[in-house]
């Protein structure tokens, strides 16, 4: 028997093969179906009230200490959750074949499995063992089509580094509300971005002296104000920084294209969630310039990023 099947402005369609289960196919439709007033938190303006609701399974997966431990000490002001932590892409998808989990913050680099290609092999799991976890990405900057990316690879909505508080809170009550209303399809045609930046196109062509070293109030007040686990942090970034940053002058003395925006990018999260401001806007350059394939004042922008990672560890020791 054959079945006629219509357009309707579908995904790029994908054979699933599952042992003693035959094969299914899969895609995206967009059907004008009404759905519950879950998303109108993330919507509206001003502050976003947290409404403790039941325990959530939360998984982290990113490779950079800073940034995990950011966003656990931002989770635990909405309630006692059981985190856990992926290093990197293929941890995370195994983690979630082992358990069952109600929400996962996805970076986008990762070593291995990308966030990409994790959210992909953690959708083709859901096809033969049923369920669908909310996936939220996180990115160092929100360009078009890094949403367009994201969207094709099955997530549900991203936020821009530096997570901020109301962005955690915003993905919370979605998902808690999604969980109160029952099971259903969460997965849309437009990701929900959780708060806009500025990209390099606009802001970053502005004279980088002006942009602070660091923004240590920003940063005390996602933490409340606790010094010790700043000083922590600020620590763990160092170290892990001056290691990545000799990896990043080995991809340029290389011409390294591919290498370069990967390590720029992972540098550039991890600086713009720790408050480096001037640190994140000189990789911003480097990987949009990466990102279009020219080498051309690659030399210029690292010297200026070690200029700022050397004025970073002074002024974030005063």
């Amino acid at each position: 028997a054959t079945t006629e099947i219509y357009t309707l402005s579908l995904h790029d369609a994908l054979p699933i093969c599952c042992v003693g289960q035959g094969s299914r196919f899969i895609f995206t439709a967009c059907f004008g179906i009404p759905s519950p007033d879950i998303g109108s938190v993330i919507q509206q303006e001003g502050p976003i009230d947290v409404v403790h609701y039941q325990s959530l399974k939360i998984l982290i997966a990113d490779d950079v200490p800073t940034n995990k431990l950011i966003l656990q000490k931002v989770l635990e002001k909405t309630g006692v959750h059981t985190i856990d932590m992926a290093e990197n892409g293929q941890e995370a998808v195994d983690k979630c074949a082992q358990g069952d989990f109600d929400l996962i913050f996805m970076d986008i680099q990762m070593p291995l499995l990308d966030g990409h290609e994790a959210t992909r092999a953690i959708r083709n799991q859901e096809v033969c063992n049923g369920g669908r976890v909310f996936i939220c990405a996180m990115t160092a900057n929100a360009m078009k089509d890094d949403e367009a990316e994201c969207l094709k690879a099955g997530m549900d909505a991203y936020v821009s580094k530096p997570i901020r508080n109301q962005e955690v809170f915003s993905v919370i009550n979605r998902v808690a509300g999604m969980l109160n209303h029952g099971p259903q399809s969460h997965h849309t045609e437009e990701m929900q971005q959780l708060h806009p930046e500025p990209t390099a196109d606009n802001i970053f062509k502005a004279n980088i002296d002006q942009l602070p070293v660091f923004n240590k109030q920003e940063l005390l007040e996602r933490l409340d104000g606790e010094d010790l686990y700043l000083r922590k942090l600020i620590a763990m970034f160092i170290a892990s920084i001056t290691n990545k940053l000799s990896d990043l002058r080995d991809a340029v003395e290389m011409g390294d294209c591919t290498a370069i925006h990967m390590q720029s990018h992972a540098i550039g999260g991890a600086a713009a969630n720790i408050g480096a401001a001037r640190m994140r806007a000189i990789l911003l350059e480097i990987e949009s310039a990466a990102k279009a394939g020219s080498l051309k004042d690659l030399t210029y922008y690292l010297i200026l990023l070690e200029k700022a990672f050397v004025d970073f560890k002074i002024e974030s020791d005063e």
